[in-house]
């Protein structure tokens, strides 16, 4: 593995969990606002319910990324772990390629969506943003998601390839 290609991976790493803890707090903020005003102030508002349900959106989309990558969520890992050697190099790489084509269709289908967006200039309701902003979520995703599969799908070749160069978390292969 290169040296250039472990800093943009690290990098990317460092990015994703650094943008989940900064949704993370702006989510809790938010609704920490609506409920003050809810029971304190005796009043409501509709953006920090809004705010909260984007702000969800892409702490999800962006947050799988990493439970992908520590092997916290669910997956097919329970087959692929009981094969050894070439048969589980080669189901780890079937199932990387149908996780790649998921997620080029999602990336695909989220920009068509994205572009309407955008062309038609449809906005949220009580935070006025462009909704092509939510929707984003989804690419960023996909493109995440993607680059995480080559280096998973690199790590079934050789498992020892992120070995003392990653920040400890690795692959879940």
């Amino acid at each position: 593995m290169s040296v250039a290609s472990m800093k943009f991976y690290n990098g990317i790493n460092k990015v994703e969990k650094v943008l989940v803890a900064i949704v993370t707090v702006l989510l809790v903020a938010v609704v920490f606002l609506q409920v003050v005003n809810r029971t304190i102030i005796k009043a409501t508002i509709a953006w920090p319910e809004e705010a909260a349900r984007y702000l969800m959106v892409w702490q999800v989309f962006l947050a799988s990324v990493i439970a992908f990558r520590t092997g916290a969520n669910c997956c097919i890992d329970v087959l692929i772990n009981r094969f050894h050697g070439k048969a589980k190099v080669v189901l780890t790489c079937f199932s990387n390629i149908v996780c790649l084509v998921f997620a080029v269709v999602l990336i695909l289908g989220a920009l068509e969506v994205i572009q309407t967006q955008i062309e038609f200039n449809q906005t949220s309701t009580a935070l006025r943003i462009n909704m092509a902003f939510v929707y984003a979520a989804m690419p960023v995703w996909g493109f995440l998601f993607i680059v995480e599969l080559v280096f998973m799908t690199i790590q079934a070749f050789k498992p020892t390839a992120f070995k003392d160069q990653t920040d400890g978390e690795g692959s879940a292969a």
